[in-house]
């Protein structure tokens, strides 16, 4: 993705002009998906971001402009709690490859990595060679993820809905197997363990692409299947298959400065919430997490 980005912008001005380059500094509160396991919901940090946004082609046909970017990067500070060990970068594209009437079809690709440092809030068992860890020990977590899929753009369409997609996501992160109790581990017999995971997304948003003060949200389905977990034999679960939704609701401000430059002040807040059912049995059973997120952004955005 990060080649991508460097390969767009050596590409001849004409080829990418009346297109916009955003660049921005904020704030970020970034949840961690879990069910009260850690004392914390998430950390906190500054990041950087930078995005190119393509002009949309204004004629019918295929592969008439570039791809959509867009760039975030955490930085590891003390204003994190994380310091030196905080990772987080998410990386976005949407590519608009056919326009037909009012409607522009496209793809969509991403990926997002993070690491945070963090203290348990009961004991757990974990997978490898230490194998408890008590209340209140520091731990490193890290997830990652990858997506591809489909969008339809009808931002043309005057409507309250600018774009629908539908992508497949795989990622792998800890999650928490709750156990009942066992003889040999008398405290605690919940398993942290690190899992596979493959779900399905369907997303409706709406951007804010005018001035001035402007709401904007997306709502999203989930569905999905734990495909791996270390330690656990998925046939003892009780359930490995998940329902879900993802929830984002913001207020964004552009002004123009002058006739290619904008400021932009962006907030932001969503979340995750997951949901796996259980029958009566004594069989381990995956948590149903959550996870908050939100931040506050100032940039330019710079027509080219």
């Amino acid at each position: 993705m990060k080649i991508l980005f460097v390969i767009i912008m050596l590409l001849p001005a004409s080829v990418w002009a009346n297109s916009h380059l955003n660049c921005a500094g904020g704030l970020r509160q970034q949840g961690w998906l879990q069910s009260g396991w850690l004392q914390d919901d998430g950390d906190q940090f500054s990041f950087i971001e930078c995005g190119l946004i393509t002009a949309p082609p204004m004629q019918q046909g295929w592969f008439l402009t570039l791809p959509d970017i867009h760039w975030q990067q955490g930085l590891a500070t003390s204003f994190s709690r994380s310091r030196g060990a905080l990772e987080a970068q998410d990386i976005q594209l949407y590519w608009p490859v056919l326009r037909q009437q009012e409607v522009l079809f496209g793809l969509i690709a991403g990926s997002s990595n993070a690491q945070q440092l963090h203290t348990t809030a009961q004991p757990l068992r974990l997978t490898g060679t230490d194998p408890y860890l008590a209340a209140g020990q520091d731990i490193l977590l890290r997830r990652e993820e990858y997506f591809a899929g489909l969008a339809i753009d009808t931002r043309f369409s005057n409507t309250a809905i600018t774009r629908t997609s539908l992508s497949y996501h795989y990622r792998r992160h800890p999650l928490l197997v709750q156990n009942p109790a066992e003889p040999l581990f008398p405290v605690s017999a919940d398993l942290l363990s690190t899992a596979r995971t493959g779900l399905w997304e369907l997303r409706t948003e709406r951007e804010a692409l005018r001035y001035g003060w402007q709401w904007h949200w997306s709502l999203a389905l989930l569905y999905g299947a734990i495909g791996d977990l270390q330690q656990q034999p998925l046939r003892e679960l009780q359930e490995t298959r998940f329902t879900g939704l993802q929830l984002q609701l913001g207020l964004l401000w552009r002004q123009r400065l002058n006739q290619n430059l904008n400021a932009v002040l962006n907030l932001s807040g969503g979340g995750e919430f997951w949901y796996l059912p259980e029958d009566n049995s004594n069989n381990p059973a995956l948590e149903s997490p959550h996870r908050t997120d939100y931040q506050i952004s100032a940039g330019l955005n710079w027509r080219l």
